[in-house]
């Protein structure tokens, strides 16, 4: 995400697999000031129910956050999945999204 800071800044991934999404992790490349950003999952542009906090407290360049995915989900080949920032911080922090999958058979 090129910066959490804006409101509805996002990275999109295509899913080319039947899966599970297992955890979703974020490293930030400066430290963000003012709020925390959060950061939201959209499956095939609908709002997921599992969200990563990115928090400003002592955070830094190279910080990292991770949550693991509670809700139920199969992903089926060809879902796009896109992770949106809230715009909570107050500068320009790009960040670094990583989502883990789970094959399923």
């Amino acid at each position: 995400i090129t910066d959490v800071g804006t409101a509805a800044s996002s990275c999109f991934f295509y899913i080319h697999q039947k899966s599970t999404l297992t955890k979703i992790a974020a490293v930030t490349h400066a430290a963000l000031t003012g709020a925390n950003a959060i950061l939201s999952i959209y499956i095939n542009g609908v709002l997921f129910a599992d969200t990563l906090t990115v928090p400003f407290s002592g955070s830094s360049t190279g910080g990292s956050a991770s949550a693991n995915i509670v809700t139920s989900n199969t992903l089926t080949a060809g879902t796009v999945v896109e992770v949106r920032s809230d715009g909570g911080p107050s500068n320009v922090v790009p960040v670094t999204v990583a989502l883990l999958l789970s094959n399923v058979v």
